[in-house]
């Protein structure tokens, strides 16, 4: 996403420079430029402006503001603004959420059982994606770290086909998802045996990721 970063203004300091690097850069590019009257300093839409600091994946930017002490009468020297974030639930308070991930799928058929997934009628039914060994999907937080999404999370999830180049083009009429028990069926399954067809899950309507569900193929 996109975010702007800015100092809280503080009247004891003066502004001296700013600089802002990649974590592996040797060299910091430095704005010594602004005025030092000039308060909440932002890293965005400024002279010298920095309107887009691109930051590639799996990289950090190291920013640094720069301040000199300008009056040491009675003037605060601290202040502190606490930054929140989107969070999903309070149990993750301290997680902001960037995306998901979700794990390919494999269909268990024509077995039949409570943990298996089921072909009745020429109809394939996976298993409550809710309950199911073989269905995985993860938060993904903004510090790289993932927890998978487990119980009534999952109800959350809603999923539509993607259309892809070599698809049979019935698919699209015989996928649909079952959002009242969690299942995924397929009409006329044998049609599509032995194939592999790409699904898009969408968390909550914020999230979104997609993820292939293989028939019966190796």
């Amino acid at each position: 996403g996109t975010y702007s970063i800015s100092r809280v203004p503080v009247s004891r300091y003066e502004f001296v420079a700013d600089t802002w690097k990649l974590a592996d850069d040797n060299t910091a590019n430095i704005y010594t430029t602004r005025k030092h009257t000039e308060q909440n300093q932002t890293m965005t839409g400024r002279e010298p402006a920095i309107t887009n600091v691109e930051i590639p994946q799996g990289k950090t930017a190291l920013i640094h503001y720069y301040d000199k002490v300008g009056y040491y009468d009675k003037f605060s020297q601290v202040d502190e603004k606490i930054n929140k974030f989107y969070t999903l639930d309070a149990y993750k308070a301290n997680k902001t959420i960037k995306g998901i991930r979700v794990e390919d799928y494999k269909v268990d058929a024509p077995s039949t059982g409570n943990d298996k997934d089921t072909l009745n009628s020429g109809t394939l039914t996976t298993m409550s994606l809710q309950t199911s060994p073989r269905f995985n999907a993860y938060y993904i937080y903004a510090d790289g770290t993932e927890a998978k999404i487990t119980g009534t999370d999952i109800a959350k999830l809603n999923f539509t086909y993607v259309a892809g180049t070599g698809d049979k083009e019935n698919f699209a009429n015989d996928f649909s998802y079952d959002s009242t028990n969690k299942k995924i069926q397929v009409n006329s399954y044998s049609t599509y045996k032995d194939g592999v067809y790409t699904l898009k899950a969408t968390y909550d309507g914020k999230f979104s990721a997609n993820f292939d569900i293989v028939f019966e193929r190796n």
